[in-house]
C-alpha cells in the first residue's frame, strides 16, 4: 500500500519456488500467465515506489506523529480504552488497534465514521467489511467483553481528521 493504482502489485518469488500456470493461453510472463500486461498499473507502481522510497523518512516521521498524537487524543478522551499491541516502538507505524468494551454498538460507530468519510475498521485488514471477529483479532485473545477497532494511517492524513475520528469514538463511546 504505497499509493499505487488499484490492482496493482508486485511479487518477489525465488527462483527457487517451483510455479505453475494460473492463466492459460500465451506465452507471456515466461508462460506463467496469459494476457496484456496492464501497463498503467505497472508505471504506477513504479512511480510510486520511487516516491516511496525518496520520502520514506518523512513518510515515517509524518506517520509515527499522527499515530502517536491520536494515541494521545484518544487517552485524553476515552482514559480506559485499550489497544492491542506492546508498545509504540514495536508495533507498525501505520496501524492503530484499538481494544473497546463490547458494549459499544460497532455497527453504528464504522457508520457514522463512514459517513464523515472515515474509513475505519472492524478487525483485520483481511477482513475489511466484516463486523465479526478475524482470525487475527481471535489470535490476539481480547479479554472477554472486549472488540477492536483498526485504524489504517497514510502520510496523506492529517491531524484533524484524527480528531475528527477520536470526536466521533468519543461521543459512542
Amino acid at each position: 500500500k504505497i499509493g499505487a493504482i488499484k490492482g496493482s502489485a508486485l511479487l518477489f518469488i525465488s527462483r527457487k519456488t517451483p510455479l505453475k500456470s494460473f492463466i492459460h493461453g500465451g506465452g507471456q510472463e515466461r508462460g506463467l500467465r496469459a494476457g496484456t500486461e496492464n501497463v498503467a498499473a505497472i508505471v504506477s507502481l513504479a512511480t510510486a515506489w520511487q516516491l516511496a522510497t525518496a520520502e520514506k523518512i518523512a513518510r515515517d516521521e509524518k506517520l509515527l506523529l499522527l499515530k502517536q498524537s491520536f494515541i494521545n487524543g484518544l487517552k485524553a478522551k476515552i482514559p480506559d480504552i485499550g489497544f492491542n499491541y506492546s508498545d509504540d516502538l514495536t508495533s507498525l507505524s501505520h496501524i492503530i488497534s484499538l481494544r473497546l468494551p463490547t458494549f459499544l454498538p460497532l455497527a453504528t460507530l464504522l457508520f457514522k465514521l463512514d459517513l464523515a468519510g472515515l474509513s475505519i475498521s472492524a478487525g483485520a485488514a483481511c477482513s475489511a467489511g466484516a463486523l465479526q471477529s478475524s482470525a487475527v483479532t481471535r489470535f490476539l485473545n481480547l479479554e472477554k467483553g472486549y472488540q477492536t477497532l483498526r485504524v489504517s494511517l497514510s502520510h496523506h492524513n492529517n491531524l484533524q481528521e484524527l480528531q475528527q475520528a477520536i470526536d466521533i469514538i468519543h461521543k459512542n463511546y
